[in-house]
């Protein structure tokens, strides 16, 4: 048992001398004390293709534009095909109502299928500036990682 202590020990205190990591300079640091994000997963109707859903992504930018309180979205498919989002909210009740009930209503009535939402809080983000076009040409999705599968 001492020899583990002893590692643990010696590995506690050699992660505490590392230095703070540099910050690259196009990234900017910012305070979010209400902030949260957001991941939701829907599993696809059969009959939509993912050329289908990329579309209706294309399509929804200006709703999410538009939308009060949503800082930032990326459209995601995660590992086993399901479809959705990341989402950067200023506020949590914000958040909330647009997922509320009648969210998941309309979800199920579209889709036939429950939507997974998970909110969690931030306090700090590291921003990088949008490029320009960023909603023009190819769409870009981000792709979740297999952790977020069930």
């Amino acid at each position: 048992m001492k020899r583990i202590w002893l590692v643990f020990s010696i590995g506690a205190s050699a992660c505490s001398t590392l230095p703070k990591p540099e910050i690259p300079s196009s990234l900017a640091l910012r305070s979010l004390p209400t902030a949260v994000v957001v991941i939701v997963k829907v599993k696809p109707p059969w009959y939509a293709p993912h050329g289908a859903i990329v579309r209706k992504f294309r399509q929804l930018v200006p709703q999410y534009q538009a939308a009060a309180g949503l800082e930032r979205k990326q459209f995601s498919f995660a590992a086993n095909g399901h479809y959705g989002g990341v989402y950067l909210w200023t506020e949590r009740a914000t958040a909330e109502h647009w997922f509320g009930p009648a969210w998941h209503e309309r979800v199920r009535k579209e889709r036939g299928v429950e939507g997974d939402v998970r909110v969690v809080s931030v306090t700090r983000g590291l921003d990088a500036p949008t490029p320009t076009g960023a909603f023009e040409g190819p769409m870009v999705v981000a792709i979740a990682p297999d952790g977020l599968d069930r």
